[in-house]
């Protein structure tokens, strides 16, 4: 929190906000100033205006006039005092269905509000300062401002993936649901700092750095880093699963005899689940508001959510920063690649490359990752390629870096270059040590809570598959002309994971044959996986 800030007036009698002995519109005349700032500002259909501190509202009564009926203005304040001192003067322009003014400064708090936000309108967004407010915080505020703009790309990203892989998800939802008696992410705690593996080549560089310091860290992999670890003879203490498909079940064939602890999305390909004698923790990377997650929320037994970031190294980032106070450290997450060689060596990816080489065949990886698009950039180092995919995914792994509580330092001595601080090998144990020194508490590793209760998700099981059943018997009374179809519209709102991944342009549900027969054919699937 900055200087207690201070209500004073200008010149021309307007009020004006004084902080840090400063006043943070002009002095001689506020609103005026604010007002010419938003007549440069260009007007988009479809747009999130994000305004940080919007202060004393300045600028913004007009503009709001201005935008096209399906864009709207989000006011951002990420300190308490301004916001205690504004909140009178932004209470009015709230009034207004197309201002909405939060006041957070967490990433966690940010990706909810504009999750809440986004209904399929917004493609686009503008960054809007009108004041001095913004240069108080101007890093939260850019900070902010990119998170945004990853989530949209990363919304519509989600949308084209979510008509591929959406039955799939609620399939694997479903199949899960028992799993929900498991204990939720929140239940887990380290008082240890964490070594974030990713499955690039970076990794093998760091094993043996790893392997001194192994009983001082918490060790965490993505699903893909298991194996190239477990062949240098180090065991994770926790791997990230995210994977729906079954690509990624030979990543745990060398934990199949280990206890670990596994942090599974709840939409993970349900083979993965019974890998092994894990503790399991869960999460929920929420990619659409379902009715069926309606019903989780209502009962409290749906895991913590976690927004939905694509790659698994990024949302390992998230999670590490969720089970730790400590410095979180990360490695093999290169987001570029040497032509031949995509992966660090022992990965399930390289093994398959040396499975299919042969006479006829050949170098299967070099061949590989030439046939995908690939460019040379300034931040990757010599030799290395990377794809548009792989940077967004860097830009989002740094938003996270720099909106998490912890310290993140790149172990890594290859990769994309990031905005994340390096560290040498040499220094890695000064800064484990700094840590232990700092942690004064005796924290538990773990601390577990009650499980969800068990006669509750069976109930709820129950109840979801009562209403499928509903719905495919008044389907066939309406093959059979006992029904009109309008009437089995009430029945599928109730059931709208069944259609919410369908790319139809035309607002759903709806009596159109086309719909009702897909929709129909995924009653019938689903009920029988309940």
């Amino acid at each position: 929190m900055i200087e207690t800030a201070a209500l004073t007036q200008s010149s021309n009698g307007e009020a004006n906000i004084l902080c840090q002995g400063r006043p943070l519109y002009s002095r001689y005349s506020p609103s005026a100033a604010a007002e010419r700032a938003v007549k440069q500002i260009p007007l988009e259909e479809n747009c999130i205006y994000l305004i940080p501190s919007p202060l004393l509202g300045y600028g913004i009564a007009s503009f709001i006039t201005e935008i096209p009926e399906s864009s709207i203005l989000v006011g951002i304040e990420s300190d308490q005092s301004l916001m205690a001192v504004c909140a009178p003067f932004l209470d009015a322009l709230s009034e207004d269905r197309k201002f909405i003014c939060y006041r957070t400064d967490s990433s966690s708090g940010l990706y909810e509000v504009f999750r809440q936000l986004q209904d399929g309108n917004y493609r686009h967004c503008r960054l809007i300062p009108l004041n001095s407010g913004y240069q108080l915080h101007k890093a939260v505020y850019d900070n902010m401002f990119s998170i945004l703009q990853h989530f949209l790309r990363n919304y519509w990203q989600n949308r084209l993936t979510m008509a591929r892989m959406g039955t799939l998800w609620i399939r694997n939802l479903i199949s899960n649901l028992k799993y929900l008696k498991e204990k939720n992410i929140d239940a887990f705690s380290t008082d240890k700092a964490v070594v974030l593996c990713g499955a690039g080549e970076s990794l093998e560089k760091t094993v043996p750095l790893i392997r001194k310091n192994r009983d001082r860290i918490y060790l965490l992999a993505v699903d893909t880093a298991v194996q190239c670890l477990s062949r240098q003879g180090i065991i994770p203490d926790g791997v990230v699963n995210l994977e729906a498909q079954f690509y990624n079940l030979k990543d745990f064939y060398p934990l199949l005899n280990k206890k670990i602890d596994l942090f599974s999305d709840i939409t993970a390909y349900p083979a993965s689940l019974r890998q092994g004698m894990h503790t399991h923790y869960f999460f929920a990377s929420s990619f659409q508001d379902t009715q069926l997650h309606k019903s989780l929320k209502d009962q409290d037994v749906l895991p913590k959510e976690i927004p939905p970031l694509g790659s698994v190294g990024v949302a390992a980032l998230y999670l590490a920063g969720m089970i730790t106070e400590r410095d979180v450290f990360i490695t093999g997450l290169d987001f570029s690649y040497v032509e031949g060689k995509t992966h660090a060596r022992g990965t399930p990816f390289h093994d398959w490359c040396y499975l299919q080489e042969g006479r006829l065949a050949g170098d299967v990886w070099y061949s590989f990752s030439k046939s995908r698009p690939s460019k040379k950039a300034d931040a990757l180092p010599p030799g290395a390629v990377s794809n548009p995919i792989l940077e967004s995914y860097a830009r989002q792994l740094e938003d996270i870096a720099g909106s998490i509580p912890n310290n993140v330092y790149n172990l890594a001595e290859r990769g994309m270059k990031l905005n994340i601080p390096s560290l040498e090998a040499n220094e890695f144990s000064g800064y484990l040590k700094i840590g232990e020194e700092m942690t004064t508490d005796e924290a538990p590793r773990r601390s577990v809570s009650d499980l969800n209760n068990p006669l509750l998700i069976d109930a709820l099981i129950k109840q979801e598959k009562e209403k499928l059943l509903s719905l495919i018997e008044c389907w066939d009374k309406i093959c059979k002309g006992k029904l009109n179809e309008e009437e089995i519209i009430p029945l599928l709102l109730g059931c709208d994971y069944l259609y919410f991944h369908f790319p139809d342009r035309q607002s759903l549900p709806n009596t159109a044959p086309a719909f009702l027969f897909r929709v129909m054919k995924e009653a019938r699937s689903l009920y029988r996986r309940f």
